[in-house]
This record gives C-alpha cells, structure tokens and sequence, in this order.
C-alpha cells in the first residue's frame, strides 16, 4: 500500500473493475437524471440527492473516480444538474465534488493515518497566495453591496481556490502510471462530445448544453459556447479532449484509432466552431509541442492534422457563412481593446502597487475610470467596453498588488518548471510515459490564454489544467517508487 495514500484504498474491488464500476454508476446516473428532466422538473432536490448519493459511492470506492468526474462532469452533463440547483447559494456540482475531496483528505490528515505527501515549495506558496486573498476578500467585501458577496467569493471558489488547493489535494491520491492511458481516453471522448454539441448548434441554434445557471454574453451568441458563458472556455475544453486524442492516438492499435480519429476530428470541429482565435492559436502550438517532443506524433498525425485544419479553414467560410467567418478572424476591435487595457491596468497598479484594487470581480473595471490610457495610436476609449484587462497576470497584480502578482507569476513557472521535467523524462523513457508531454502542451496553451483571455472569470479550464498537472506530477512520482 502506497505511503501516500489518505485514505486506505478499497480491497473489495479490483482496480480495474473500480473503473468499469464507476462507469456504471455515471451511466445510471445519466439514465436517472434523463427520466428526471423528462417528467416536469419539478423534483430538483431529488435528481441533487442522487447526484449526492451517486458521489458519495465514488467517494466509498475510490476518491479518484470523483477527480475524473470533475474533469469530465462539468463540460457535459453537470449543466442539467446546474441549471435546476440556482435557489441553492453558490452550489454547483463541481464545488460538491470538490467539497467531498477536501473533507476526507482533511480528516486523514487530523487523525494522521498515513503519513501525508511532503509538501513542494509550489504548495506552500500556494497556501501564502490563497492567504492573501482570503484577506483582500476579509477586508474588502464589507464595503461592498451585498449582492456582489456572492459571485466575489464564486470567483475566488472556482478560479483560484479549486485549481490550486485541488492541486494539493489530488497530488495526495495514488495514480498509477499504467492508468494514464484510460484517463487520457475519457478526455479525448469529452472532447468528442463538444464537438457533436458545437455541430448541433451551428446548424440548427440549439444549445444541447445549454447553461442557465450563469450569465451568457448576447454578443456570442453566433460562436458554440456549450455549457459555459464564453466560446474560449468552450474551445478550450475540445483542444484538450483533442491533444488527449493525439496522445492515445500516437502509438494506438488499429481498433482505437477507429474511434479516436473521429473524436479528434469532432474536437478540431468545435475549435473551429468556437471562432476564437485564442484556441486557434493554442490548437496549432500544442500539435506542436506534441509533435516536437514526441517523433511519433510527427509520423502519424502530424501531418494529417495540419491537412485537417486547413481543410477546415478552406471549408469554413461555407459551414459558417463566408461573412461571418471572415469578420470574425480579420476582426480587430477585441485587438485594441485588450492593447488599451494593458496600459489602463498599468495605471492602476501604478496607483495601487502594494495591496491593489481589492480581490472582485468588478473591482478593477471600477477603478479604471479616469485612468485610461492610449496605446500608440490607439485611443485609450477602447477599454471602456472591456471589463477586466483580458490577461490574468496583470489582473491579479491590480486586484491584489505588485507582490502578490509576483507571487502569483513565480507559483505558475514553478508548476511549468516541473511538468517540463516531467515531459522531458517522458521523452527519454519510451514505454514508461505519464502523460507530462501532453500536459505540459496543455499547460502551454493555458499560459496563452492567460495572456489573452480572463482566465478568473473561467469555471474550468484552470482547475482542469492544476488537476491533470497533480495527475501526472504524482504518477511520475509513483513511475520512479
């Protein structure tokens, strides 16, 4: 028995049988929850309590199975559960499952029996980050209207909290490097599901996962989107069911490529889909990392997928409409906007170096009027629309001050130093491969949306990025035991 294991693993189960288990309890719970929707909604804390229930036998079997339920639950069916649990404060899904990780792993610890996983440098400079949150939240929210308590601490939950202390905590699980492989599968089948959904609403404007549970942006309503409020997060959720994809398919049999060839496929349509050119950009930069680090990957898909995607890019304009397609990836007012940012964001850091605006999610776009700034030639008004500064970096320097940005900044190269690592012994031990090569693409493409994107505002793509890093930082770890 693993040294670093919580909780005692299960002896009534074999592993592999755990695994088809798990998938009987989710198909169960899918079937139950599809009667559920069918009848008249009205039985919401019923379909919660199963949902709880279902968890909770995971949670008895093996704690694993729920980290693959958040990695898997959240892009696809977690949004029915979501949309019916609104009247319940600051529940979803993906807090439960988080909320039912944290609570044994605690109690472990408290009664000490197991001797815990050491703590790396990175997690304790975690606790010091999330410290200095929970303070800017402590004395900033009193002074604000009760109604922004909610989503303040709802971004703080999701966006910083889950992927950093869930990190932590996964790390502390056994995973076990033959098992990669299966996790890697799950992914790559997810991402094939984002991309039957972005078909299904580009031909006919029917969202099969559609979210009412969050705010969506009328002005995207052109682009698939899923169950998430953006497109970018949507797209993002497909590139990593694609690079998983990629992965399996580098050194599969004949009868997995005949199913993992389609759901690459279906993940490059809902990147397409998704018109954001931030995972256009990700897509392309991750095939290469793969490709680079991995000769297999150039021989056998490599170049297939560059011939995809410009197949796709000839056939686009006929699938989305040349107008539309063509306005979207020569449209250059988000471009000035996030340029015009960065110099506002610098004005308000400049004014608030040390503690900064306050941890929120409106904090910053209410401390920007009066401190726009031109960029170049392009008028500093552009920033007026823009709410947050569209990079992650210079954000969270303006809520929290220039040494928690640092701070910040020097946890992130941490964690890219080590999965580096980690990809470049996959690279020299062929046959006893975790998976680093493929996180660390994903790592990559995350980094670029933190340059581009809001990544605080996301429900998703950070926690999966923290949690598939801990996968593999602590497979390698169980490899070389």
């Amino acid at each position: 028995m693993s040294q670093n294991t919580i909780m005692p693993k299960s002896t009534f189960l074999s592993e592999s049988r755990q695994w088809y288990l798990f998938l009987a309890l989710a198909g169960t719970a899918i079937f139950g929850a599809a009667i559920y929707f069918l009848i008249d909604g009205k039985y919401v804390f019923v379909g919660l309590a199963g949902a709880f229930a279902v968890a909770c036998v995971a949670l008895l079997i093996d704690q694993k199975t729920l980290v693959v339920a958040s990695l898997v639950g959240p892009p696809t069916v977690f949004v029915f559960i979501n949309n019916e649990i609104p009247p319940l404060p600051f529940l979803t899904m993906g807090r439960l499952i988080f909320v039912l990780l944290f609570a044994p792993l605690v109690i472990g610890t408290i009664y000490r029996r197991r001797s815990a996983t050491p703590m790396m440098m990175l997690e304790r400079l975690i606790l010091i980050f999330m410290s200095i949150i929970m303070a800017s939240l402590f004395f900033g929210l009193p002074s604000r209207p009760s109604e922004q308590w909610g989503p303040d601490i709802s971004m703080f939950f999701q966006a910083y909290l889950m992927p950093m202390v869930g990190f932590i905590l996964i790390r502390r699980l056994s995973w076990r490097p033959e098992n990669m492989d299966k996790l890697f599968i799950t992914l790559a089948i997810t991402g094939a599901v984002t991309g039957i959904v972005a078909i299904v609403y580009s031909a006919t404007g029917v969202n099969l996962l559609e979210p009412t549970w969050i705010e969506t942006n009328p002005e995207h309503a052109e682009r698939a989107t899923g169950p998430f409020a953006n497109p970018t997060e949507f797209g993002g959720v497909a590139l990593i069911g694609m690079v998983a994809g990629i992965w399996v398919l580098r050194g599969a049999h004949r009868g997995r490529i005949a199913w993992v060839v389609p759901a690459i496929v279906l993940s490059l349509a809902c990147i397409l889909l998704s018109q954001t050119r931030a995972v256009w950009l990700g897509a392309l930069i991750s095939i290469c990392m793969l490709a680079y680090y991995d000769r297999r990957v150039l021989k056998f898909v490599f170049g297939p997928a560059i011939l995809a995607m410009a197949a796709t890019a000839v056939l686009a304009p006929f699938v989305l409409g040349s107008g539309q397609f063509q306005e979207r990836f020569s449209e250059v007012s988000p471009i000035y906007n996030r340029l015009t940012s960065l110099t506002t964001a610098g004005n308000v850091i400049s004014d608030f170096p040390l503690t900064g605006v306050g941890f929120g999610k409106k904090e910053f776009e209410l401390a920007k009027p009066g401190r726009y700034a031109d960029f170049g030639g392009v008028s500093g008004s552009y920033a007026v629309k823009l709410g947050p500064p569209h990079n992650e970096w210079l954000h969270v320097t303006a809520m929290l001050g220039i040494p928690a940005g640092i701070l910040h900044l020097v946890i992130w190269i941490l964690l890219g130093r080590t999965l580096w690592r980690i990809a470049i012994l996959d690279v020299r031990q062929k046959g006893r491969e975790v998976g680093g090569v493929p996180v660390f693409a994903i790592f990559a493409v995350t980094i670029l949306y933190t340059l581009l994107v809001d990544t605080g505002f996301f429900v998703y793509i950070p926690y999966a990025t923290w949690a598939l890093a801990a996968i593999v930082i602590k497979a390698k770890a169980e490899a070389k035991a």
